[in-house]
């Protein structure tokens, strides 16, 4: 479909690792399985399920699904008004239920019809919800702070063991990229041997 107003949804079962891309449409994204890495700048934003972030169209991002993310995707052109920051939102009931409805849409999607309504619908919502530049509150998203600054959680959680070994293999692949020898990774990030990086690369990158 090439309207002003797109939805798509989608599923990863491995990790990938994503790139730089500059869309020339606004984008919702929300999260309902799983857990994705948005990076933004500097900033590596953590969205886990039930996150809504909004990324204004030409705002360069990267896009990280984890292991068996599944995440809805509104697409807005220019020419349907749109926030101009990028930011949280939180997900109120009325906007879930738009998304899911779509999701599980199986009629034919006609843009004059009950689909383009409701995504229609969904776009004048998210002009109504103010963005915030905080991620909502959550153990998750402390334990992720943590992480990243290199602090040692007291307690490590099925879902954080997840983060952290994917997290690792995404800064693996970033050095890579950039250039740095295989070896160095390996020992910078605490793989121990070549051989231990490329199980981890192997269990969380194939299906």
């Amino acid at each position: 479909m090439h309207y002003a107003i797109e939805f798509h949804a989608h599923h990863v079962a491995a990790l990938h690792f994503g790139k730089r891309q500059r869309l020339p449409q606004g984008r919702l994204l929300h999260i309902t399985h799983g857990m994705a890495l948005l990076r933004l700048g500097s900033h590596e934003q953590l969205l886990s399920p039930g996150a809504l972030f909004w990324l204004p169209a030409d705002c360069l991002a990267t896009f990280i699904p984890l292991r068996d993310c599944r995440w809805q995707e509104l697409l807005l052109s220019l020419r349907h008004p749109q926030p101009s920051q990028s930011g949280w939102l939180h997900a109120t009931p009325l906007l879930k239920a738009l998304l899911d409805t779509l999701t599980d849409w199986t009629r034919e999607p006609e843009w004059q019809g009950a689909y383009g309504d409701r995504l229609r619908v969904l776009a004048d919502e998210l002009q109504q919800h103010e963005l915030s530049t905080q991620p909502p509150y959550s153990a998750l998203q402390q334990e992720w702070q943590a992480l990243r600054q290199g602090i040692a959680p007291q307690e490590v959680s099925e879902e954080l063991a997840a983060l952290a070994a994917q997290w690792r293999l995404i800064r693996a692949d970033r050095l890579l990229k950039g250039g740095n020898p295989l070896t160095q990774v390996v020992a910078q990030l605490g793989y121990g041997n070549e051989s231990a990086w490329q199980d981890e690369l192997n269990f969380w990158c194939t299906c």
